[in-house]
């Protein structure tokens, strides 16, 4: 595990201005052209986390309003294809992001989206079984998941989640 976190924290850097995400100068995740918006590439990832259970990759692709997961063979290949894409579609409901830009698993293994321009936190059971049609089994900040207004809202655009380390 050690020398798991020591190759990320060594070679993975965030290029938010060109959407992707690099290992080095030979391993690109999100995309090699720098542009377009398949389910391989990426549009703004901000955030990046290795589940400890699985060692898969979860990035926050921000502006494609997802959160995809590479499992530990494919974060390592070039143009790596995401295993799992929750989300994808802007908008409230409980399988659907307007603006995740960050996200924890606790100790639980549950997985926290702070859903920054929704004003919300979703969360989800078993993070490590998710599934691309996966749904949120609650929401922190709204009423429910048919609203995602400022109005409503306990928070005004959360911008980070933190929890019990796993």
């Amino acid at each position: 595990m050690s020398h798991l976190f020591s190759k990320l924290f060594f070679l993975f850097l965030f290029f938010v201005n060109s959407h992707s995400l690099c290992k080095s100068s030979s391993i690109v995740l999100g995309q090699t052209t720098f542009s377009g918006t398949g389910n391989t590439q990426l549009k703004f990832p901000l955030e990046v986390i290795i589940e400890p259970k699985t060692q898969a990759l979860y990035v926050a692709d921000a502006q494609h309003f997802r959160v995809a997961r590479y499992n530990q063979t494919e974060w390592g290949n070039m143009n790596g294809k995401p295993e799992v894409l929750i989300g994808g579609t802007s908008g409230c409901a409980n399988n659907r992001f307007m603006n995740p830009i960050d996200f924890v698993i606790d100790s639980s293994n549950r997985l926290y989206v702070c859903d920054s321009n929704a004003f919300r936190v979703t969360w989800f059971f078993n993070a490590s079984v998710l599934t691309s049609s996966s749904v949120a089994a609650g929401v922190i900040g709204q009423p429910s998941f048919s609203n995602c207004a400022a109005a409503t809202s306990d928070f005004e655009n959360p911008v980070a989640v933190e929890g019990d380390s796993a």
